[in-house]
């Protein structure tokens, strides 16, 4: 039976600040919405008192649907599915998800990261699976509460297979009728290189140093290292078949420099000792240069510098469990 203004019943696996945004829009707008999350006590305070978004909006919004396992979904039909979790969690998910998905169904990789809807694909089909490239941010303030820090819209959305480029078009009206401007794209690929490539340049320096994301842009040679890291990708993404304009490396700088003291959830993630996303940003960024034989040392080093760090937060973790 058709839910909702767009007639779908729509799963939201994830709800940290980016999830809780998509699944709070969706519900304002009368979309029939159930999250999915183990943080219990987060979700019991969006289901019981509504989901508070600040930030950009001030407003709460109810959210009834919930459930704390996505082994939940076997007694719930879904028509579309939006995975929301860090890239890092990815591989947990598709296992999970594996064995309540239903044929048919629809899976939305949206989260940061190069390559995620391919490792969805692998298990679900190109058929079923789609891609979505986020420009909006935010961050988890406690239960049930999130900010909404900025929107560069729109976002976009891609497809694997051109027989859902309808289906891609009927989710972009719907979250654009939900005030989350989004339009679909035949070049989805260049847009998630795009976003990569941004956030390869910045986000992990800010993890090792400490520094604030304008600090990074002014000292000189994080500046020096951010420009490079730039370089390095979008010279492996041109060699997969991205074409940018001749001002891209120029804009790219010219966008970090904006940059405020908007906290990167990588440098939360290593604060907070949880696996980063360093495999699925500079991480991809070496795969892909290995693959077409081009030399990237800063991207090399960031990824063997961040993925110390948490292999140290991992086993600080596993001594903090066994002193228990």
């Amino acid at each position: 039976m058709d839910s909702g203004p767009s007639g779908l019943r729509i799963g939201v696996i994830g709800v940290g600040p980016v999830g809780s945004i998509l699944a709070g829009y969706l519900s304002k707008a009368g979309e029939d919405v159930r999250i999915i999350d183990i943080l219990k006590d987060h979700v019991d305070k969006i289901r019981e008192e509504g989901l508070h978004i600040g930030g950009m909006v001030d407003e709460t919004i109810k959210i009834e649907k919930t459930s704390y396992s996505i082994t939940d979904l076997t007694d719930h039909d879904m028509d579309v599915i939006f995975i929301c979790v860090k890239a890092s969690f990815l591989p947990i998910i598709i296992r999970e998800l594996e064995k309540v998905y239903k044929p048919g169904t629809k899976v939305i990789s949206y989260q940061n990261g190069l390559d995620n809807e391919h490792m969805l694909a692998e298990t679900f089909g190109e058929a079923n699976t789609l891609r979505v490239v986020i420009n909006y941010a935010g961050n988890f303030i406690a239960d049930g509460k999130v900010t909404m820090n900025f929107f560069h819209k729109p976002n976009y959305i891609g497809v694997l297979k051109e027989d859902n480029v309808d289906f891609a078009n009927r989710i972009a009206a719907m979250m654009t009728r939900a005030d989350l401007e989004t339009e679909f794209s035949p070049k989805i690929r260049t847009y998630v290189w795009e976003k990569v490539i941004l956030n390869a340049a910045l986000a992990p320096v800010r993890a090792i140093t400490g520094m604030t994301m304008k600090e990074v842009t002014t000292f000189p040679d994080t500046a020096e290292m951010m420009r490079e890291l730039l370089r390095e990708g979008i010279k492996v993404a041109e060699r997969d078949g991205c074409e940018f304009d001749d001002g891209f490396f120029d804009h790219c700088v010219w966008y970090l420099e904006q940059a405020g003291h908007h906290k990167p959830s990588m440098l939360i993630d290593i604060e907070n000792r949880s696996p980063s996303e360093i495999d699925f940003l500079n991480g991809r960024i070496c795969h892909h240069a290995d693959r077409y034989g081009i030399p990237v040392p800063v991207n090399l080093t960031i990824t063997q510098l961040i993925r110390a760090l948490d292999l140290q937060n991992k086993r600080a973790k596993e001594a903090e469990r066994q002193a228990k």
